[in-house]
This record gives structure tokens, sequence and C-alpha cells, in this order.
């Protein structure tokens, strides 16, 4: 690789190729399925790729408070998961004891789930959303449930704090209790057997939850995640009676405190997301841009605290994450922010050197096709290059052709591929010349 940081300054001339910072907008285009990358609004956030004890939090926590898991079973970690998140959590795994696959947060005292207020699981206003990924076995029956009940997610303990919990409820069912005593405070469906969303044992779902703290408007969601879906399927809505509770007590996933560790689930449990706001059906499961899967592998698998939003730049380089993303830059290494060289070369043969600007571009969902003139654009992988060219520094007011890339530089990793464009006018250096690369998220 070349990475420069700073625009190179052409020798023996006065043309500059300028690689300028990126304007950004929101993300909309979409490939597959890929993880979440935790945000602002997110407070816990478990992959729950690891193998053994200590289950990450790549969320922020509340008052930056993070809450690892600890496994009671773990062997039942590391089971299969949707295609690129990585493993899961076989919640079923020990079938013929009771001892559960659950996880709790902790470690505590002996098999008993460290104690957590309330306020580690929703927003200042009340709000909040819960969200995982769930694969089940079967739904007719709940072997491993108590009281015809299987635990999802729960902050729902062993000392007579109730504060809410997501369960399989009776057969085919699935409830959210905001006050699991009361029944104005419970939103149920029933799971689908037809229809896009169809439950069959095969498949991963998307199940979330969303609570509107002033208003209490509950809504649930149900969506079988397929590299094609893209945004969560609404199931049910209510408006709840009361706000969630808002006592100290024990947080689990796949199990209940108040049995620990009982009322399981007979499938599998991964992805799991708390937020602090009610979020879009957009925002929940979403066939994600390849930014995020990239930042998942880049940032947040290598330092779990580092800000991994297209607009973070936690290596201080001043190339954001989404400019490392798009010209194959390391995002923690400030010493390399991407492949974009400039140059003084002939490449249309007429003896005549021209200003070139070579960079790295993805090409993730295909080899991008550039067109438009002055300023030849094309859209890859979620973003959209642009390249400009000026005589003066007034963008765009010159043409800029895209030209064969040089040979004999460095082999560029799977998903990207390298790019070279040339400013038309200044073919001979005649005089000044600038060109640019922008990238902008549609």
């Amino acid at each position: 690789m070349n990475p420069l940081a700073t625009p190179k300054r052409c020798h023996a001339s006065s043309l500059l190729a300028v690689l300028l910072p990126l304007a950004l907008g929101a993300n909309s285009a979409r490939a597959d399925v890929v993880p979440y990358t935790a945000d602002a609004h997110t407070l816990h956030l478990y992959h729950l790729d690891e193998t053994a004890a200590n289950i990450i939090d790549y969320g922020n926590g509340y008052n930056n408070v993070k809450i690892n898991l600890w496994p009671n079973n773990v062997p039942s970690l590391g089971a299969a998961a949707y295609s690129g998140f990585g493993t899961s959590l076989n919640d079923a795994q020990a079938l013929a004891v009771n001892s559960g696959a659950a996880i709790g947060a902790g470690p505590g005292s002996g098999t008993t789930p460290v104690t957590y207020a309330n306020t580690q699981f929703q927003g200042a206003d009340g709000s909040f959303t819960y969200e995982v990924y769930i694969k089940l076995n079967q739904i007719s029956t709940l072997p491993y449930g108590g009281n015809g009940q299987a635990m999802i997610l729960g902050h729902d303990g062993g000392n007579g704090n109730r504060n809410w919990d997501l369960k399989q409820s009776g057969a085919n069912g699935i409830m959210f209790a905001s006050n699991p005593d009361v029944a104005a405070d419970q939103i149920s469906f029933t799971i689908p057997t037809s229809g896009a969303d169809a439950w069959n044992a095969s498949s991963w779902f998307h199940l979330a939850v969303t609570f509107d703290g002033p208003t209490k408007a509950a809504k649930m969601y149900w969506t079988k995640v397929t590299p094609t879906v893209s945004g969560a399927h609404l199931i049910a809505s209510k408006t709840l009676q009361d706000a969630a509770m808002t006592g100290t007590t024990d947080f689990t996933v796949g199990a209940s405190a108040r049995a620990w560790p009982q009322r399981y689930i007979d499938g599998y449990i991964d992805e799991v997301r708390i937020s602090d706001i009610v979020r879009a059906a957009a925002d929940m499961i979403v066939a994600g841009a390849p930014y995020n899967a990239w930042a998942l592998t880049n940032i947040t698998a290598i330092n779990p605290t580092a800000d991994a939003t297209a607009t973070g730049d936690p290596d201080g380089d001043g190339a954001t994450n989404l400019t490392e993303f798009a010209f194959h830059g390391d995002p923690l290494s400030g010493a390399n922010n991407g492949y974009h060289v400039s140059a003084l070369e002939d490449t249309n043969g007429d003896g005549q050197k021209e200003l070139t600007l070579t960079l790295a571009v993805r090409n993730g969902s295909g080899s991008p096709v550039f067109t438009g003139s002055p300023s030849p654009s094309a859209s890859v992988d979620g973003i959209t290059y642009t390249i400009e060219g000026s005589l003066d520094l007034n963008f765009p007011n010159s043409v800029v052709t895209e030209t064969a890339a040089p040979t004999g530089l460095p082999a560029l990793p799977t998903g990207w591929e390298y790019r070279r464009f040339r400013l038309d006018a200044s073919n001979g250096l005649p005089g000044k010349g600038f060109l640019r690369a922008k990238v902008t998220q549609p």
C-alpha cells in the first residue's frame, strides 16, 4: 500500500490532486443482514460470539456502566448463527437436565446473576427498544418453561422485583410485560405459521419490542431474517397502563432469574440490543450496508470502545471511518487512511503528461461503473464516489475522465479494486489543475 495522510503535491508542476473530507448522508443501500454496531442510543449490545465465560457488552452502558454477561452453561456458547453473525447461544443445550443454557449479568455469587437498576435498560423518558434474534426448534410446547412461560430477555428477578420480561407465553405465543403481574401492562401476539414471516425450525427471526415512555405506546415486531428483508415487521401494538418498573433486580438472557436457571427456550438466541429510544422499524433488522460489517470487523472487534460510526475517527488522523472504508484505510491506524495517489503521467499515449488520481474503491457488490460528465460518479456497497476536477479550486468546473488503472500496484484484498482518473484539461501541463474524490452515503 501507499496510503497518504494528506493531499500529494505533484513535482515540477502547479497541478495538485486533492482528497477532501466526505459528505455524509443517511445510509439507504442494502446488501445482506449484518450484525449491529453500537450507536449513541445503544445501551447494551451482545453479539454472543464468545465461546467461554464473560460475554462482552459492546454497547455504551447507562452512565458508561456496561453489563457483561456470564453463561450458566459454557458449552451452550459457540452454536451456529445466521450467516455472517459469528456464533449464537444454544438455549436448549442441556435438554435432559434442568441446568439450562442461559446467561445472566455477572459473574455473581454462585449461579445468581448480578442485579442492576432498571435505568440501565431505558432512556431518560422511560422509552426503550429491546431486540433479539431467535431460532426456535418448535413453538407448540414449552418443555423447559415454567408456568407456561419461557424467558427470552428479562429484568425479572428472584428478589421480588419484577420490572419487565420478553418471553414465550403458552403455545405459539410471544409476550412482553412492562409489569409482569399486571394484565394491562402486557402485549402479546401469536407466532405466525403462514405468510412471509411464518415460523419454521430452520429460520432465524428478529423479535423486538418498543415502548414510548411519555405515551406508554408499545409495539412488537416479528420478522423472518432473509438476505433481502429491510426493516422490521410490526405485528402488535397496544397502549399499556403503566411505565416500566424501576426496581433493581437480575438481568438475564434465555432464562428466568426467579427460578434460575429455568424457563429457557427450546432454541437459539443471538444479537441482543437494548436501546434508550423508540427505534423505527427501518433501524432494527436491516439488510445492512457493507460498511456495518466492515466496521464490526475492523473497529469493534479490535477495540470495542472505539467510535465505529461512519463519522467517527478513532485513530484521529482526520479521515472518517467512512473514508477509511471507501479507500481501504485502517480506521485504527493514523498511518493508513486509504489508497489515493496523484501523479503526472501520460495515460493516452500522446506523449504529454496529465494530472491523475488513482484510488482504491469498493467492489463488494460488483465493479463500480463510473458515468457522467464533467464529474464521473458510481454507487457501490452503499456509498457513492464522485470524482471532480477544477482549474481554480471551484469544484466542479473541469472535465474528468476515467482511464485504465496502472499495473504493478500492491494487491488489494477482496472488496476493493484500483481505479484511475485524469483531469482532461491538464494534458501537457499547461497550468494549474486540481482533482478531488468525494464519497457520500445516499
